[in-house]
């Protein structure tokens, strides 16, 4: 009886981690493509002046709409301004570079 057991466990088991059904879940689920759009300096100060604009503004006579309205623009151009291109390095990775140089040399 526990081989029973054993056996009809590990037929599902293997069953349940197949390849077959990983290879058909990643086809279903293409990865998202992403857009970078790049902005004029004139778009950036667009914005930059109706953040300061927002800013200025006296949030106590608002409505809780029109809050929300700002919150969701605010959250919007902060998308939009996040957009840089670079390389960034950590902290761990300048140290581990500066180890591999001094080994190496």
């Amino acid at each position: 009886m526990k081989k029973l057991i054993f056996s009809a466990m590990t037929i599902g088991m293997l069953s349940f981690f197949s390849p077959v059904q990983a290879n058909d879940i990643s086809s279903r689920n293409p990865e998202p493509t992403v857009t970078e759009k790049k902005m004029d300096a004139k778009e950036v100060e667009a914005m930059i002046k109706r953040i300061d604009e927002i800013k200025a503004m006296d949030f106590k006579a608002l409505s809780t709409q029109e809050k929300k309205a700002l919150k969701k623009e605010l959250k919007g151009m902060k998308q939009d301004l996040k957009v840089v291109s670079g390389v960034y390095l950590s902290t761990g990775a300048i140290i581990l570079v500066l180890i591999l140089l001094l080994i190496l040399l």
